[in-house]
């Protein structure tokens, strides 16, 4: 044992603190340090603005202003600033030029009932006037 290095008696134990980069902003540092914060609907303005008009991605986002990738979608969500005006590729936006699909299905069973209802009026009057019909030749006699 004598090749041996002597193990220090202080270990060092990882750090649960994530490191910063030194050019990160404090909202950043902040984040980095687990330590969280409430933003105004003025600061959350300012960043959705700010990450739409420089086209950021969450990675961006979170690196610029220190809040969760998570956060960054919850908040773009909520303000409706979803990616319809990006052009992807994919299901269409749910907004109004486009219907819900509540109301796909409320139109189909409109479409049909407006093809069927005719013969199902036509069959129940004829049955209807029919029974009256029968049930007066049967008084009279």
């Amino acid at each position: 044992m004598a090749g041996r290095k002597k193990k220090s008696a202080k270990s060092k134990k990882p750090s649960a603190k994530r490191p910063v980069r030194p050019e990160a902003s404090s909202a950043a540092k902040r984040h980095a340090q687990g330590t969280s914060r409430r933003y105004s609907d003025a600061e959350r303005g300012r960043i959705l603005a700010t990450a739409q008009r420089e086209h950021l991605t969450g990675a961006q986002v979170r690196s610029r202003f220190g809040i969760s990738t998570l956060t960054f979608y919850t908040w773009r969500k909520r303000a409706g600033m979803g990616q319809e005006d990006k052009g992807r590729v994919g299901r269409p936006a749910l907004t109004g030029s486009n219907p819900t699909f509540e109301e796909m299905i409320r139109q189909e069973v409109r479409a049909r009932l407006a093809r069927i209802l005719p013969e199902i009026l036509e069959s129940e009057i004829t049955n209807t006037v029919t029974e009256s019909l029968r049930g007066q030749q049967t008084r009279s006699r």
